[in-house]
């Protein structure tokens, strides 16, 4: 297969996974890289055109780009997802809450700056904000940054924030979560004195309880979980997008944003417990697996979460909203 066949099935959303293209394109990795990233430097200068046409080559130039490492696809993808308001989901769909902060963490080379101009664009998608957030996370889950230099720069966010109601306060303390909150605790707890975290997307008792399984449980949870873009074929094939015997795409959907929301298998964060008490250098004692005041552990027979999952949205953005208006969820209460 050619560098133009291989372009040609991946231009548009057909109603099934071009599987032979995307592994050819994996085979021409060095013939793609620039096609793809100008692919994305096309995207950057007028969006409008991926939106339409069931469009859907934009979506593969990310993952492809993620899984090759691609440095050069960060600040395109940093300068795309900035925009303001729907953009980010007509050209992205539901990628932007399930995969963007790992794409982005794909590309960075470790980089933590395009993501926390993201993180700090009081004009950009909140849901992308939310994204650079994820991504910050993914880098100390794949140990290119120091749980300690992310959370310093999560604990600096507290105070620069504005102070009202906002889904930027609930995206914090969840990726602050997923590290184990222990230095940010007080910050925390003041936000929801404040009222300004939403509790419907994540409550105090999810803190608690984070805090609860100490810093080597929640840290080799993260590490299990939050990976970079290893395989785009693992990563699309299973859309329901492509899946065309199950249902055809309708003209008013967006070509790649149907897919389900995937998870991991869930950690059972027993085993995890019973790996760090046989292994030797697990400290029961250890200060990070003590709970101070107020911070009580879960009972035990409740039932222990999995990965630390942020709440925003657990539906497709083009499913009916749980709200049961008979609207869509990005028409509704996803807006």
């Amino acid at each position: 297969m050619d560098i133009n066949e291989i372009l040609s099935q991946l231009e548009r959303n057909e109603g099934y996974f071009p599987k032979a293209a995307v592994q050819e394109a994996i085979e021409h990795r060095e013939e793609m890289i620039p096609i793809l990233l100008g692919v994305l430097e096309d995207v950057a200068r007028d969006p409008i055109p991926y939106t339409k046409e069931r469009r859907i080559i934009h979506i593969y130039a990310m993952y492809l780009l993620a899984q090759f490492r691609e440095p050069r696809a960060y600040p395109l993808l940093v300068r795309i997802f900035s925009a303001p308001g729907e953009l980010a989901f007509d050209l992205a769909g539901d990628v932007v809450t399930e995969r963007l902060g790992r794409i982005l963490a794909s590309v960075s080379d470790g980089d933590m700056e395009g993501m926390k101009s993201l993180v700090e664009n009081a004009k950009a998608n909140k849901y992308v904000r939310s994204a650079g957030m994820d991504g910050l996370v993914t880098l100390v889950a794949c140990g290119r940054r120091s749980r300690e230099e992310v959370m310093a720069y999560f604990k600096s966010l507290f105070h620069t924030f504005p102070r009202d109601l906002g889904d930027e306060w609930a995206s914090l303390v969840c990726a602050c979560a997923d590290l184990y909150p222990r230095e940010v605790k007080e910050e925390i707890r003041q936000a929801y004195e404040d009222d300004l975290v939403e509790p419907m997307i994540v409550d105090w008792e999810d803190v608690k309880y984070e805090l609860s399984l100490g810093k080597n449980v929640v840290m080799e949870r993260l590490r299990r979980y939050n990976k970079l873009i290893e395989n785009v074929v693992d990563e699309l094939e299973n859309w329901v997008c492509f899946d065309k015997d199950a249902s055809e795409v309708g003209p008013d959907e967006e070509p790649f944003a149907a897919h389900p929301v995937r998870f991991d298998e869930p950690t059972e964060v027993s085993d995890l417990v019973d790996d760090f008490e046989d292994d030797e250098s697990f400290d029961e004692d250890d200060e990070d697996a003590e709970l101070d005041d107020g911070f009580d552990p879960p009972l035990p027979d409740s039932e222990p979460p999995g990965t630390f999952r942020r709440a925003q949205p657990k539906v497709g953005r083009n499913d009916p909203c749980p709200c049961g208006s008979g609207l869509k969820f990005k028409k509704c209460c996803g807006r």
